[in-house]
């Protein structure tokens, strides 16, 4: 073979090489960005079930306002606000959507919490200022298997996570399932 046409050939291999190289080098820092790449956080989703004819609703709304503000920036945080005459249709949508018992709305405002797997927080802290939302949507959330004090109060049992039904214990101590 001539002179010229080894070098050509010398130089194509070696331009496949250097591809080749860049390929794996490639894969490598895919693989790496895949392996640093954090799992997806499921959101705290914050509810506001809230009426505008409501005179406790209208003095909380700007605090519930700047709470939002503030935690628009964390995108682990998702708001939604249900007005008074869309519950009927808005409430079971959000039940199914998280997949939760349903939603306990008494009054107004009401202010709901719920992280993924964990049991459904009601805002019980008194005064409704934006420092005490903070405080509450900071707190530790609620194992779905501890009985919370309201519930257990309420009605002597506690929520099975994700089903709805509830346990009871009757006065013989034995377990009874309710729907």
């Amino acid at each position: 073979m001539p002179p010229s046409k080894k070098n050509a050939n010398r130089q194509t291999v070696k331009k496949a090489k250097r591809k080749a190289a860049k390929k794996k080098t490639a894969k490598r820092k895919t693989a790496k960005k895949a392996i640093n790449k954090e799992p997806e956080v499921e959101p705290t989703v914050v509810v506001l079930f809230f009426a505008h004819w409501c005179g406790h609703c209208q003095s909380m709304y700007p605090e519930w306002e700047q709470l939002k503000k503030e935690y628009a920036a964390k995108n682990n945080y998702v708001f939604r606000e249900v007005e008074h005459g869309k519950i009927e249709n808005d409430k079971p949508n959000l039940e199914k959507e998280y997949d939760l018992s349903p939603i306990q709305v008494q009054g107004f405002p009401t202010l709901v919490k719920f992280h993924p797997h964990k049991e459904i927080e009601y805002y019980e802290s008194g005064e409704r200022t934006k420092d005490n939302f903070m405080n509450w949507l900071n707190a530790e959330a609620k194992q779905p298997d501890a009985p919370s004090n309201i519930f257990h109060n309420m009605y002597g049992g506690y929520k099975i996570p994700h089903t709805g039904k509830v346990k009871t214990y009757s006065k013989n101590k034995s377990l009874k399932k309710q729907k």
